[in-house]
């Protein structure tokens, strides 16, 4: 007996169920909003975030974030490298300075920040008064 490849037709049907299967339709959702989640963060949550500290200290303090990631839950925010330096002082070691490792803060809106404009400068306004809290923590 002799092999012989599969008709394209059949490939082509199998491939399409594949494609419909309800495993690969939820991960694929879940990779879709894991995806604007975190494109949501790097653009915009992070220009929002600075400037509604800046305001809440009256520029007296500079926040610098190095870069925020979702958590595969989609319910919180993880902060990496979080600096706040008093104004017009070096950043590397000024005096009451505050450099943060790793901060995770939980944001249950997390999903919505792509659609509503308002639940992510809300949401930027409670963490920067998290930040505040840890930095007054520590002086």
């Amino acid at each position: 007996m002799v092999w012989r490849p599969p008709h394209t037709a059949f490939l082509k049907k199998w491939l399409k169920a594949f494609l419909v299967s309800p495993g690969v339709l939820f991960t694929a959702g879940y990779l879709l909003c894991y995806l604007a989640a975190t494109l949501s963060l790097s653009m915009g949550f992070k220009t929002a975030l600075t400037r509604s500290f800046e305001k809440k200290t009256d520029s007296a303090l500079i926040l610098s974030v190095e870069s925020l990631h979702a958590d595969p839950s989609l319910n919180s925010i993880t902060l990496s490298t979080v600096q706040i330096t008093p104004a017009g002082t070096d950043r590397a070691n000024g005096t009451g300075s505050l450099s943060i490792a790793s901060l995770k803060v939980p944001c249950p809106d997390l999903l919505l920040f792509p659609l509503n404009k308002a639940t992510l400068e809300s949401s930027a306004e409670s963490l920067s008064g998290t930040i505040l809290e840890q930095w007054a923590r520590y002086q």
